[in-house]
């Protein structure tokens, strides 16, 4: 079986998916427990906002379907930092 990796960007319908990596990865890196439903709103933001940022989904193709496997956000916000 040979798998293909492809980064496209995410679409609304996959955003309780995004949201989930969020939460996961926040357990893991910050022993952190976020609100699902604020996590899940605030991923629809950025689908609701696209001035906000946008999200990018990795996908696993084979032939056995697709999965994401992993979510990248770019957020536009200028900090000031210089």
């Amino acid at each position: 079986m040979t798998t293909q990796f492809i980064v496209r960007n995410a679409v609304q319908d996959e955003a309780p998916t995004i949201a989930q990596f969020n939460i996961n990865m926040a357990l893991e890196t910050e022993d952190l427990k976020l609100n699902e439903t604020t996590v899940l709103n605030g991923v629809k933001a950025i689908f609701k906002r696209p001035a906000l940022g946008c999200y990018f989904v990795a996908v696993a193709k084979s032939n056995e379907g697709e999965k994401i496997v992993g979510c990248c956000m770019v957020s536009f916000y200028y900090c000031g930092f210089a």
